[in-house]
């Protein structure tokens, strides 16, 4: 958890969701605050990364629906879905 403005944003380590060993908080370890939206509720989260290159801000129209082989190996949960896009 973070307070992000007199809010407490809950954080995800990313490395934790991909299956590697836990961040090592270094010099560029930072947390990626993103907007998601649920149905009609929107919340803010927290994503821990080792780094960050660029950002980029998607239009909702251009991320689609995973297919099913992009969540291989990972337990489905009716709290998470998983999304993709391309960027170029």
């Amino acid at each position: 958890m973070v307070n992000v403005r007199g809010t407490v944003v809950p954080v995800v380590d990313m490395r934790l969701k991909f299956g590697m060993s836990k961040t090592e908080r270094a010099i560029n370890t930072c947390i990626v605050l993103m907007e998601v939206g649920r149905d009609d509720e929107t919340m803010v989260i927290g994503a821990l990364a080792d780094s960050v290159r660029e950002v980029v801000e998607l239009e909702i129209g251009k991320i689609e629906t995973a297919p099913g082989s992009a969540r291989a190996g990972r337990p489905s949960s009716s709290t998470e879905s998983a999304s993709t896009t391309t960027i170029s």
